[in-house]
């Protein structure tokens, strides 16, 4: 069984590493134009395509006031449009244009190479289980009914 102790130092290593990423995160999204609540609500779209003001919150777990505000900085940049459902003009789709898949093929590969830094310190056996225990980590977590 494993200890409290190893819990926590489990914790703090988690932490540590998420603030560490979040900060290679931010420098990349900066040159982009982008905040991280922008990327995320861009990340929502290209996984999950089109989606409603009403959609986008819940997956992001944020008030629609909330989403309104990041979407019309988005659009404003040319990220995402907006299109009045064709049966339903209450409803808003969000959907992202054409400049995100030229600057997320641009983001995906600044953000491998700065990683790539960091993480060609490692072996690549180290890399391969950190991957492998991880995964399996989130996997037993998602896999909790409550959450």
């Amino acid at each position: 069984m494993v200890s409290d102790e190893q819990i926590q130092e489990l914790i703090n290593a988690m932490h540590s590493c998420f603030q560490a990423y979040r900060k290679i995160l931010q420098e990349e999204l900066k040159t982009c134009h982008l905040t991280i609540p922008q990327a995320r609500v861009i990340q929502v779209l290209r996984e999950d395509g089109r989606q409603s003001f009403g959609e986008l919150s819940k997956k992001l777990e944020t008030s629609t006031s909330s989403i309104t505000g990041i979407v019309d900085r988005l659009e404003k940049s040319g990220w995402v449009k907006r299109e009045r459902d064709e049966h339903d003009r209450r409803i808003v789709w969000i959907s992202l244009t054409e400049k995100d898949q030229e600057m997320f093929q641009q983001f995906s590969s600044n953000q491998i190479r700065q990683l790539r830094r960091y993480v060609d310190r490692l072996k690549p056996k180290e890399v391969a289980s950190l991957t492998d225990t991880l995964l399996k980590l989130a996997t037993i977590i998602e896999s909790e009914p409550n959450l």
